[in-house]
């Protein structure tokens, strides 16, 4: 119950705080479930996280949700996997990108490098996997 309502802040433009602290708590919550369970039941919810955590980031704000998304990465990167591509895509852009400061950059990349340690099949089996190899060597 606590959760759903939470789901309605991600969307409240007005205060971009809200929507972290939902996204933080709502990642703090998923990450006490199993799998199958946070997969079954909560899956709608990731689109509208995954938005907020792009604005946290191009904000350069608050590095709270991206560090909360990290820690759904390591525990259930399965639950990433309707929303990978939009990840991966903004991910790079983000890495790629030397206008955002390097602490940000650095967790962006962390954030990739722990859901191919926690799920490299599912980062295998990604369509554009070449695309992300060919970005992020480089980069390391």
């Amino acid at each position: 119950a606590v959760v759903s309502t939470q789901s309605g802040h991600y969307g409240r433009a007005d205060n971009p705080n809200v929507r972290f602290a939902a996204i933080r708590a709502t990642c703090a919550f998923l990450t006490g479930l199993e799998e199958d369970e946070a997969k079954r039941y909560f899956t709608d919810f990731l689109k509208p996280m995954l938005k907020g955590v792009e604005d946290c980031v191009v904000a350069e704000d608050d590095d709270g949700p991206l560090k909360s998304f990290v820690e759904l990465a390591e525990k259930l990167p399965k639950f990433l996997r309707p929303g990978l591509d939009q990840l991966m895509e903004f991910a790079l852009r983000v890495i790629a990108n030397t206008n955002f400061a390097d602490n940000w950059r650095q967790l962006v990349l962390e954030l990739v490098v722990t859901i191919c340690e926690a799920a490299p099949a599912m980062i295998r089996k990604k369509e554009k996997s070449t695309d992300c190899d060919s970005a992020l060597i480089p980069l390391l």
